[in-house]
């Protein structure tokens, strides 16, 4: 166990922590007292998450390629002892969209797409399990989106789609899967943001801030009751 982490103090590990949301969730964790495990693939190039892991003590920084088994693995490792109180993966990506029209899809882009966005949260909930149990919070937290409901798609981007209604599936199976060890899942629709992600697409957007804001709440809200459901930022559930 990191030597500079308390057991009285809650945890959470964040994926994807370089930019965007998940640079957003480790501030506003940060802020609010807790113990930031920040994970992206590339700590050296992650300028923002660097100067604000240098503004609180409380955020440690840690490399992990979410599509590499190995990486996650080694991480668990490194971390052993360390209790965590709630685990979100954020970390994923959108894939080449020009590779997601039905006519011209490019099914590189598909794996590739699904091996972060599927597997990735599957294998950190797998690996990271005993960290979260042993927790007082013990959960187990994915942005998705909503592309990923099936009620309501509109069409288009066939690959990103796919997967997040995928890690959907995967994760409203897995809270039945754990739900004797009392961990809690959840699934996320954190809205339009502002992202480099959502750059070339249309639509009214909010920020990452006000996304985040309303997310914590809605993690906080979660309980075995309401263990695997897909909930939108705002509070409200999102139709599968």
């Amino acid at each position: 166990m990191p030597e500079n982490l308390r057991e009285d103090v809650p945890t959470v590990l964040i994926t994807g922590a370089s930019r965007g949301i998940g640079l957003e969730f480790v501030r506003q964790y940060a802020e609010a007292g807790w113990q930031v495990l920040a994970t992206c693939r590339l700590p050296d190039r992650a300028s923002l998450l660097r100067d604000l892991a240098d503004r609180h003590p409380t955020i440690q920084v840690h490399a992990l390629d979410v599509a590499d088994e190995n990486s996650i693995k080694s991480l668990a490792v490194k971390l052993d002892g360390t209790v965590i109180d709630v685990l979100i993966n954020n970390a994923g990506i959108s894939g080449r969209l020009d590779g997601q029209a039905f006519g011209t899809l490019d099914y590189q882009t598909g794996r590739e797409t699904m091996e972060t966005n599927l597997f990735g949260p599957m294998r950190m909930a797998e690996v990271f399990l005993e960290h979260v149990a042993a927790s007082q919070q013990r959960k187990i937290m994915t942005v998705s989106s909503m592309l990923g409901s099936i009620a309501g798609t509109t069409g288009g981007s066939y690959f990103y789609r796919c997967c997040k209604a995928a890690v959907n599936m995967a994760m409203a199976t897995l809270a039945r899967d754990v739900a004797h060890r009392g961990v809690i899942v959840g699934v996320l629709s954190p809205g339009l943001v502002a992202t480099d992600l959502t750059a070339s697409l249309g639509g009214d957007k909010i920020s990452v801030q006000e996304s985040v804001s309303g997310l914590i709440p809605v993690i906080e809200a979660f309980t075995l009751e309401n263990s695997g459901q897909f909930m939108r930022y705002t509070g409200l559930p999102v139709p599968w």
